[in-house]
């Protein structure tokens, strides 16, 4: 797993700027996101009982999806961002997966007995599913 990671600063929902580590992995065609203080985090729609990708996260993606961090070989951006699987870490006692269209979530308190080649295998990150232990 070879990783390109950056720092992004976005206003999360107390509007206070706060910081998000993305990590991109290419060849996997994931980014993970530690996102302690729930600037990009998914939010909950109570109505459609469902998580859904935040005006945060939008942002974010746009700024992505501009620099050309992964390759873009469509049109819209979110085509793009339904291209690519993304793991949302420190959320907690979850891992957020957004991937097709639609969240799946995984306890860390599961993951976190896994051992690095088996998160690896299953296109976690090891150190964000420790990070998310901690917080």
């Amino acid at each position: 797993m070879r990783l390109i990671k950056m720092e992004y600063r976005g206003l999360n929902i107390f509007d206070e700027i706060s910081s998000v580590e993305v990590a991109f992995d290419v060849e996997a065609v994931t980014i993970h996101i530690v996102d302690d203080n729930m600037a990009v985090a998914p939010t909950y729609h109570f109505t459609k009982k469902q998580d859904e990708l935040s005006e945060g996260f939008l942002k974010m993606a746009q700024v992505l999806y501009q620099k050309r961090y992964m390759k873009a070989e469509v049109e819209s951006l979110q085509q793009w961002i339904d291209s690519i699987t993304w793991h949302f870490y420190g959320l907690a006692d979850v891992v957020k997966t957004y991937e097709n269209g639609s969240f799946t979530k995984n306890k860390v308190a599961n993951l976190i007995t896994w051992n690095d080649e088996a998160l690896q295998q299953a296109n976690f990150y090891p150190p964000y599913i420790r990070k998310g232990k901690s917080t």
